[in-house]
């Protein structure tokens, strides 16, 4: 049988509202990436009268920091007891008039104790060019002007490394400063990456290992040879 889960009457121990405290950025990362129509809120179950202590974009519901948990949330709490699931949703709810699509997470301590929830409510009723107004660049941006790409595997993280400095021009110091400017993109804190950047630059480690240490740097990994 699975411990009660803690609320107003048992409070939270320190470590459980230190945890917590940890998906405060978390809320604020998902409201960042899904836009103003996406309000976050974060529940302490220390106290269920205002178990509200993080919420971003607050205008969707129209709640504020100590506001207390929810009727649904109550349930959740319940059904948290007997059940491992821990994502509650997607499930559609009303605010004012806004439709929601929402969603719940639940938070767990290490003895798998509901200790708080992760609530994310989409304002469904923003018109369509609001919500892509929130969501798009103020332009298309280049792909070159990407600063970020999404390799499948560490011999493409490489290359996209590597084509990144294909206007080094030619030259004897070509290969260092390609290692140099590699170590500063923090490719060498990767396992095996010496070797492969080897081969892909027709030098040995040994010649990166010397370019790394004119340069007053080392890689971070060595092959396993090598330990």
């Amino acid at each position: 049988m699975k411990e009660r889960s803690p609320g107003n009457r048992e409070g939270l121990s320190a470590p459980d509202q230190a945890l917590l405290k940890r998906y405060e950025p978390i809320a604020e990362a998902i409201a960042v990436v899904c836009g103003p129509h996406c309000e976050v809120v974060l529940h302490s179950l220390h106290d269920l009268r205002h178990s509200v202590v993080k919420i971003v974009n607050s205008y969707v519901t129209g709640r504020n920091v100590g506001a207390p948990v929810t009727d649904f949330a109550l349930e959740i709490l319940e059904r948290s007891k007997l059940t491992d699931s821990d994502v509650i949703g997607p499930y559609f709810t009303t605010s004012y008039g806004k439709t929601l699509r929402s969603m719940t997470m639940v938070i767990r301590n290490a003895k798998h104790v509901t200790i708080g929830f992760l609530c994310v409510n989409m304002d469904l009723s923003t018109p369509l060019i609001d919500v892509l107004g929130g969501l798009l660049p103020d332009r298309v941006p280049n792909p070159s002007e990407s600063i970020e790409r999404f390799p499948t595997s560490l011999d493409e993280l490489i290359d996209q490394a590597l084509a990144g400095m294909r206007g080094l021009e030619a030259g004897p110091d070509r290969n260092k400063k390609i290692v140099q400017g590699l170590y500063e993109k923090g490719i060498f804190n990767l396992k095996g990456s010496v070797d492969d950047v080897a081969a892909k630059l027709g030098i040995s480690k040994h010649t990166i290992y010397y370019h790394l240490g004119s340069g007053r740097k080392k890689p971070l990994h060595r092959s396993r040879k090598e330990r």
